[in-house]
């Protein structure tokens, strides 16, 4: 599996100094973040449907070997390939208002057959490779001249990237040195901790601490307690899932000040779920279904009046269409207005004592005449 280094540098130095430093966090997510995941809210029984999604990297990273997957289908069956791939998706570029790059996909189900009506659920899963980063810096100083140049001049900073595994980290005070001091032990602390919502599979793999100054690096890894030499692996713990992790190794000092930057390295992979969606699958009889029919009525004529059917349906001139089943015997009523009397029928099965009975096996049309008293 490729993974990319992900860096991060986690600082916390235990010394007896004034403190002059600032946190800086770079803007943006956590990584991977769903958009959008959408599905039809009712299907058919054995329907077929799509499910989207709408990915979208947000974080400061480059996410390689992308995928999605529906972790929870509910016996929906899922057209082929049921896993959607993408190699590389890039992180946003504020200063150019350039959006994190998107993964548009869209899986083809198909509803199950269901006895009854049955509420069904789907869930997508997304796993990609990230990286974090943060960075420090720290000041070893004369005490003369970090008393003449005053505390503004050895601000120390501390930044972090944006990840789903976040980077804690607390800004440095400068080591001040007395003459005759040629170094100090410093003692850094690395705040690890998952806060992307989902999961980090496994470990983080591939830790490594370096610290730099003037153009050298020194790979200072093993001064980290709890962190395999060979492995170089991390373990997050407990229902926080995060860990703590010191390091102590010796700075140089020298005639002036000196600036080291302290930097931590690692790899992982992680996943988050959408949210569920809920469907409704409706189920469907099975055998021949039913037949219907539409039967028309038209009130015409010098006088008015209405004209209404059982089993009920037709109300004209309010309602003068209805769709009725293959097969059934339709009875219409004319009731004239006052002023008014009934004349006549027309296009009836048969009429008897007034009452006109339409035996439904095709489409008809009914006319029923007034006229004026």
């Amino acid at each position: 599996m490729n993974k990319l280094t992900l860096v991060f540098a986690l600082l916390a130095i235990v010394f007896t100094a004034g403190c002059a430093s600032k946190n800086v966090s770079l803007s943006g997510g956590t990584g991977i973040e769903i958009v959008l995941f959408n599905a039809p809210a009712v299907v058919d029984a054995e329907e077929q449907f799509a499910a989207d999604l709408v990915i979208q990297n947000v974080g400061d990273g480059i996410a390689t070997n992308v995928n999605a997957v529906l972790a929870q289908k509910s016996n929906f069956v899922v057209n082929a390939p049921g896993k959607k791939e993408i190699d590389i998706l890039y992180p946003p570029v504020p200063e150019k208002d350039v959006p994190g790059e998107q993964f548009v996909t869209s899986w083809i189900l198909k509803a199950p057959k269901v006895p009854t009506d049955q509420v069904k659920s789907l869930v997508a899963r997304i796993t990609y490779d990230y990286s974090s980063n943060a960075t420090s810096n720290i000041y070893v100083v004369p005490k003369e001249q970090y008393d003449e140049m005053g505390a503004e001049s050895f601000r120390t900073y501390s930044t972090s990237s944006n990840g789903p595994i976040l980077i804690s980290i607390q800004p440095l005070p400068a080591f001040k040195i007395r003459q005759g001091q040629n170094a100090v032990n410093a003692l850094v602390v690395l705040s690890i901790q998952d806060v992307g919502g989902g999961s980090l599979v496994g470990k983080i793999e591939n830790f490594k601490l370096t610290l730099s100054s003037g153009g050298l690096v020194k790979d200072v890894t093993s001064s980290c307690s709890g962190v395999p030499i060979r492995s170089r692996e991390i373990q997050l713990l407990g229902r926080e899932r995060a860990i703590d992790i010191k390091c102590e190794f010796v700075l140089p000092a020298g005639e002036s000040s000196i600036s080291y930057i302290v930097d931590a390295t690692a790899d992982y992979t992680y996943y988050i779920d959408s949210e569920q969606l809920s469907i409704d699958v409706i189920s469907v009889p099975e055998g021949p279904q039913p037949t219907f029919y539409p039967i028309s009525i038209q009130v015409q004529g010098a006088g008015s009046g209405s004209v209404a059917s059982s089993p009920p349906g037709i109300d004209c001139p309010s309602d003068c269409l209805e769709n009725f089943q293959d097969g059934i015997s339709v009875a219409f009523t004319a009731t004239p207005d006052v002023g008014s009397k009934f004349v006549k029928w027309v296009g009836c099965s048969r009429v008897s004592n007034g009452i006109c009975t339409v035996f439904v096996d095709s489409a008809k049309q009914v006319s029923a005449t007034f006229a004026r008293t």
